[in-house]
């Protein structure tokens, strides 16, 4: 049998296996059993115990640099908690083909990047833009444990 990883971003909220019961759930556990109520992006809800929910979850605001990269494959905008300048975070920019001039040839296609909001706004390109610059992780970003997902 393979093996699989899930990553996803939840709401969840304290409830006892008792008020879950009530609420409808069906469970096996004890009445006082402490857990949590888990709203999943597509609004389906869950309840969980404890000891499984915090297995399987990381608070949003203490992230590996791994969980925030997914997070940011889901489409989250992230960053870091100790980050100095204001307004900067982090998104996923998808590939898509760009059939523009490069170097005498027609450039194909432009592969999947991670972007940067840089600090303030430094270029007004127009109403509501933003300005982007394609972003490397330093080794010290790779290794925080303080990624927070924005969204």
């Amino acid at each position: 049998m393979k093996k699989y990883i899930g990553v996803k971003v939840v709401e969840a909220e304290p409830m006892l296996a008792e008020a879950a019961y009530k609420s409808g759930y069906r469970l096996t556990a004890e009445p006082e059993t402490e857990g949590f109520e888990i709203t999943y992006p597509d609004g389906y809800k869950s309840w969980c115990p404890r000891h499984v929910f915090e297995r399987d979850y990381y608070q949003c605001d203490s992230l590996t640099f791994g969980l925030a990269v997914e997070a940011l494959k889901l489409g989250k905008k992230v960053c870091r908690a100790g980050w100095n300048g204001k307004g900067m975070w982090l998104q996923y920019q998808t590939g898509r083909t760009l059939g523009i001039p490069l170097d005498g040839q027609e450039a194909g296609s432009m592969l999947p990047f991670i972007a940067m909001k840089v600090a303030g706004d430094s270029v007004k390109w127009g109403e509501g833009c933003i300005d982007l610059v394609p972003w490397l992780a330093s080794q010290t970003d790779i290794l925080a444990t303080d990624w927070v997902v924005l969204d």
